[in-house]
């Protein structure tokens, strides 16, 4: 499976800030992916969540999946640079395109390789996942995942953390408000936090 823009919207024409954002995401730059990063969370966290099997879902994480592909355009390497340019993506929609197809694959791969240690009757983290994917990784890109993911939960607080799992496996707001106590109000302020907070800590690790 691969990504291809449609041809048919590369007239579209968006205002320039808004395409100095896009193309500063696929060069990488941390302001325009922090951006992005809000722009699409929910959509993507959506989409990630719909390929994930419901016998898998308490293993695999949406969230990890969004923050994975989106970790992805951090220092991204020439080769990528010229593979995403050569795509022509000239609008939100197939910005949008590009990173739903990174997700359902990458949704694939955690199931494909859940399948396969199930088969082998051994247990998997969601580490060992990350190096079934993609090869080992080195002793410095396991110590930046595992700061990246000790940041995102100290940083949230308990409630925060329900709340986070209830949005991504597909709960309205107004159910979440109900069963929480809350109005509907305070859960969609909780919701735009969380959003921001998950931007900023994306970004600040992109910097460092």
């Amino acid at each position: 499976m691969d990504y291809k823009a449609n041809e048919s919207e590369d007239n579209i024409e968006i205002d320039s800030a808004s395409m100095e954002i896009i193309a500063g995401f696929l060069e990488g730059d941390s302001n325009a992916i922090s951006e992005v990063y809000s722009k699409f969370v929910n959509q993507l966290t959506f989409k990630a969540e719909k390929h994930i099997p419901e016998k898998f879902k308490a293993k695999i994480l949406p969230a990890s999946i969004v923050i994975s592909v989106i970790q992805s355009f951090i220092e991204i390497n020439e080769y990528k640079k010229q593979k995403y340019k050569s795509y022509h993506i000239r609008s939100w929609d197939q910005l949008y395109g590009l990173l739903a197809t990174m997700i359902i694959r990458k949704a694939m791969n955690r199931v494909r390789s859940l399948n396969t240690i199930k088969r082998s009757g051994d247990m998997a983290t969601s580490k060992q996942l990350e190096i079934i994917e993609s090869g080992t990784p080195s002793p410095q890109e396991e110590a930046e995942f595992g700061e990246l993911m000790s940041k995102l939960l100290n940083d949230f607080s308990p409630l925060e953390y329900d709340i986070l799992q209830a949005r991504m496996s597909g709960q309205t707001v107004e159910l979440i408000a109900h069963e929480k106590g809350y109005l509907s109000k305070s859960i969609k302020n909780t919701i735009k936090r969380l959003q921001r907070k998950l931007a900023k800590i994306i970004k600040t690790y992109g910097e460092n």
